[in-house]
């Protein structure tokens, strides 16, 4: 029988707004789980203990550091090798009854900090890559204390893609934008031109970001294979299918607005519309390229023409000259509304259809799966024998068993 050995370490947030020296190696805890995901979910952690003599009353703080470690089958942690997750109280409610004073504490570990911040960078002439990074730095210049940092292993400790080349150019400020609008956006394969790319903050709070392969890690058969419990979810809560996608503005003030959308999908599951509005800041990128081009400090059009524009048109391919200001403004629009158009399909192509979605419960140690991992899995009630290949996206740990939750990647429901 496996058993696990765990160790809470905690470090008071003083008034100064740094964690104390004093380390407090916490006991009489129960019920520990951490959570971890890939993407945009915060990963957490949480406990309970019984406060017994208002002991634990005073102990903890919102934004105290807690470190937590987990080991199999050893009485013995090693603090060097054993670190499930760094994180940092959120919550401790307490629950009070005529025989119990419980206090649950809550903790997430950095990703909460930074999928919630917001990015100024400039990243016109900034690769993928090096974006991310500029970012990463620039979030942590507001609060050191919570920072995620690049991890040294990412693109081979380059900052070149899998097949050894540089990653595109962003082209585009981000301006008061959430970083995980960085992240969702350029980390697809139409963006890196080199496959979808994921990412999550490790047990360093430091973010992990590489490409999807689909290489086999594990396999898994629900009919020999041994586990604690199976769930099997065909999700289509999530299925877009109409997307009205928002352009901004052309240089007269209107509004671009197009729609794209996926009939095949619509047959199936009807119409589930969604109004992305990720680019609206593209048409006055454009125009100020354009401005600045021309000299221009106040305004939307060249203050002479012919003016050739700083972009290529969609349309052609081309850079566009034109003879007034309705041409431009023309021009403007025909170019965005394409850009629209394909936005709008490429966020469809991921969420046209339903996914499938497994949770597959394990005894201590049972298997070892990773963040991220492809398991081809026979689960004979749904796919008869033949594999289905799903990817790791959230593992729960507990003083029981692990639990992992698989999905496709694309959706085939």
């Amino acid at each position: 029988m496996s058993y696990a050995t765990w160790k809470i370490l905690h470090r008071k947030f003083l008034d100064d707004n740094k964690w104390s020296n004093t380390i407090n190696d916490i006991s009489n805890f129960y019920d520990p789980l951490i959570v971890v995901n890939i993407g945009t979910g915060k990963d957490s952690f949480e406990y309970k203990i019984n406060n017994f003599n208002n002991n634990y009353t005073y102990t903890f703080s919102p934004n105290d550091k807690i470190s937590v470690y987990r080991v199999l089958n050893n009485l013995i942690v090693n603090t060097n090798s054993d670190l499930l997750m760094e994180c940092t109280v959120n919550n401790v409610p307490e629950t009070i009854n005529n025989n119990n004073h419980l206090i649950r504490v809550s903790t997430y570990n950095f990703s909460e900090s930074l999928m919630g911040a917001l990015t100024f960078i400039d990243a016109t002439n900034l690769t993928i890559s090096e974006a991310i990074q500029q970012a990463l730095l620039q979030v942590a210049s507001q609060n050191e204390n919570f920072k995620v940092t690049w991890h040294p292993d990412n693109l081979n400790g380059t900052n070149l893609n899998s097949k050894g080349q540089s990653f595109p150019y962003v082209l585009e400020r981000f301006y008061n934008k959430p970083i995980k609008e960085l992240l969702e956006k350029y980390s697809r394969n139409e963006k890196t031109l080199d496959g979808h790319y994921m990412w999550y903050v490790d047990n360093n709070n430091r973010l992990v970001w590489k490409k999807r392969l689909d290489t086999i890690n594990h396999t898994f058969n629900s009919s020999t294979s041994l586990y604690k419990s199976l769930n099997i979810k065909k999700d289509i809560n999530e299925v877009k299918n109409y997307i009205i996608v928002k352009g901004g503005r052309d240089p007269a003030g209107n509004p671009i607005q197009t729609v794209y959308a996926d009939y095949t999908s619509i047959s199936k599951h009807g119409m589930k519309y969604y109004v992305l509005t990720d680019i609206t800041v593209n048409a006055q990128a454009l125009i100020k390229a354009d401005m600045d081009k021309a000299g221009v400090t106040t305004g939307t059009y060249p203050d002479s023409y012919p003016f050739t524009t700083t972009w290529k048109s969609k349309n052609t391919g081309n850079y566009v000259t034109v003879d007034n200001a309705s041409e431009y403004n023309e021009a403007v629009r025909s170019h965005i509304k394409i850009v629209c158009k394909e936005e709008g399909r490429l966020f469809a192509e991921l969420r046209k259809y339903g996914k499938l979605k497994v949770e597959i419960s394990f005894g201590l140690g049972d298997v070892t799966w990773g963040l991220g991992e492809v398991i081809s899995c026979i689960i004979p009630s749904v796919n008869g024998s033949v594999p289905k290949l799903l990817r790791v996206q959230e593992i729960q740990y507990s003083n029981t068993g692990d639990t992992y939750y698989l999905e496709e990647d694309i959706g085939s429901l």
